[in-house]
């Protein structure tokens, strides 16, 4: 059997390291504490262990490999003294273990004639197993099992081109200039995020035709035929171009929290803590610390971010105003909530969602029509308790079985990790804003929240490490873990028939002389697109994955500066 390990390296021999030091006071470190170049001492469980025969010009010697692991990493190891039978699934203090680290910076344990092993006496082994957190994983692991929330679908999913000689993603033209053309493959490129920390999931091209329900034969023949197939009724996607003016005159507020001077008549946007825009023209808040005149320029990287969050507050606004209802999870509504029969307290909501992308001196505002149900976790407890259940048993479910929530009013995805049994009317926003949570969201979204809300949500938004406080009728469910009847599925199916002539009215309005401040943004085209093959994937891939858990196995390994995951097998997905 070779000694090859993953990647193709093969870890030096014996003589090839150098000696151990005469042990002085050398402290006994976890496997996450390790550092390469050096022996170490430690103690772990075998969890893995074969035996393998290697030929020198003496013959044949036995080497152990395997793994070794404790509660903070796992580690494999080549052991050349076999004096001491191992045993997997046993513990050993071990003495003058060398420290190696592929290129790769994967590590590795070679024990040595000059290493001792000791069998240790543990009252039991889970004190030496890796239950791996996200948060935690210092380096490229070989072997691993994760499990969290997908909190991000990326862009580059779905169908995406592959050069055909060096096998990067690219858009058009590989950047390495190989010339020898692309063809079409498809993966899923996500967070996954386990509420120590995220980190990058790829899924290969099988495994991420299983998750949406493809085959992969199917995915191609798509990529591969006409570039745009008819949309389905209410799926389109509506886009029209704004032109961009050079330069954008806002106003750059300074204040000690910016989180007080926000107010829904204010098309404000933040900067960290202390630091907003307003459109020129706008009125100035009172508060502040300074505030002075500024051009941004939209085309450069620190101005895009800046210049499309103030169309979108500005785009928000006029919507709005034209169809007199709120933004709430991301949509605008078009319609009152629907309350449906039979499937718990959930509503139907008809509108649409709509982002604006800035690309080459233009704003293109992109609309798509959406009809979904969903039930407010305010709802829900109301429900719960009318059928006679407990704070405990209403507590157990949200924190364990309906966790993922969807947060108005943009629809981010957030993870319930405890309750505060308080009310709206009593519980301050934070430590710096003493404003109630109803004066909060009354003063700043124009949402009305009722004072006796209780249960209160601290909820950790996806990507986020902090935790915020949100009344339980701004956080909603979706379909995934309410039941919906046949009926509400037909009603909601004959709502998206006539949506995108409606949506259609109302952008047309929104963008009739639209300007952010004093800054003009003329509609250059008006263009209705039928979703072709990767939006529709990229589409599916959202619906099915967004929000949900995914326990995977698979390996990490280091790209450029960062961890990513890449799964082998999927186990769950809920």
């Amino acid at each position: 059997m070779s000694l090859l390990l993953e990647g193709g390296e093969k870890p030096p021999d014996p003589d090839a390291i150098p000696q151990p030091e005469p042990r002085g006071c050398r402290p006994l470190l976890t496997l996450a504490e390790i550092t390469p170049g050096r022996y170490v001492d430690t103690v772990a469980r075998v969890s893995s262990l074969s035996a393998v025969e290697r030929c020198d010009r003496l013959g044949v010697k036995i080497v152990y490999c395997g793994q070794l692991e404790d509660r903070t990493f796992r580690v494999p190891f080549i052991c050349h003294n076999t004096t001491h039978p191992l045993e997997r699934n046993c513990v050993y203090k071990i003495v003058s273990a060398y420290v190696h680290e592929f290129r790769d910076r994967r590590l590795i344990l070679i024990l040595t004639e000059y290493s001792r092993i000791c069998p240790k006496q543990v009252d039991g082994v889970m004190e030496y197993v890796w239950m791996p957190r996200i948060g935690s994983i210092p380096r490229p692991v070989s072997d691993v099992t994760l499990e969290g929330i997908i909190s991000k679908i990326y862009s580059a999913s779905g169908l995406v081109k592959r050069c055909n000689l060096c096998k990067m993603v690219i858009r058009d033209i590989c950047p390495k200039g190989c010339g020898s053309g692309w063809s079409w493959d498809f993966r899923i490129s996500s967070n996954l995020y386990d509420g120590s920390g995220a980190i990058r999931t790829v899924f290969s091209r099988q495994i991420a035709a299983a998750l949406v329900g493809r085959s992969l034969t199917e995915i191609l023949f798509l990529a591969n035929t006409a570039p745009h197939k008819p949309p389905a009724a209410g799926s389109e996607l509506i886009t029209y171009s704004l032109k961009l003016p050079r330069e954008f005159d806002v106003v750059e507020c300074v204040a000690g929290d910016v989180s007080t001077i926000r107010s829904r008549e204010l098309p404000l946007v933040t900067e960290g803590l202390t630091v907003a825009y307003l459109p020129c023209g706008s009125e100035v808040p009172k508060g502040l610390l300074e505030a002075c005149p500024k051009k941004i320029d939209p085309r450069e990287p620190n101005g895009v971010k800046i210049v499309r969050r103030l169309i979108e507050k500005t785009l928000e606004y006029k919507i709005k105003g034209v169809t007199g209802k709120p933004l709430t999870q991301g949509i605008y509504l078009l319609d009152d909530p629907i309350p449906l029969y039979g499937c718990e307290q959930a509503k139907l909501y008809v509108g649409f969602s709509a982002r604006v992308i800035l690309h080459e001196g233009e704003a293109r505002v992109e609309a798509q029509p959406k009809v979904v149900i969903r039930e407010s976790v305010w709802d829900y407890v109301k429900w719960r308790r009318s059928r006679g259940a407990s704070a405990e048993a209403v507590e157990k479910t949200l924190k364990h079985y309906r966790s993922i929530i969807t947060l108005s009013p943009y629809g981010q995805l957030g993870h319930i990790e405890t309750l505060l049994f308080k009310k709206a009317g009593e519980q301050a926003t934070s430590d710096r804003d003493p404003r109630s949570l109803v004066e909060f969201w009354r003063s700043v979204y124009g949402v009305y929240v009722e004072p006796n809300e209780t249960p209160l949500l601290k909820v950790r938004l996806m990507g986020c490490e902090a935790l915020f406080t949100y009344p339980p009728s701004t956080a909603y469910f979706d379909e995934s873990v309410i039941y919906v009847n046949s009926a509400a599925k037909r009603l909601a199916e004959a709502k998206s028939r006539s949506l995108s002539s409606r949506v259609k009215a109302v952008l047309n309005k929104a963008l009739h002389s639209f300007a952010v401040g004093s800054c003009a943004l003329h509609p250059t085209s008006l263009e209705q697109v039928g979703l072709d093959a990767q939006t529709l994937l990229l589409s599916d891939i959202n619906h099915r994955l967004l929000g949900r858990f995914i326990r995977a196995r698979g390996r990490i390994v280091q790209l450029r500066d960062q961890l990513c995951f890449f799964p082998q097998r999927v186990m769950e997905v809920k």
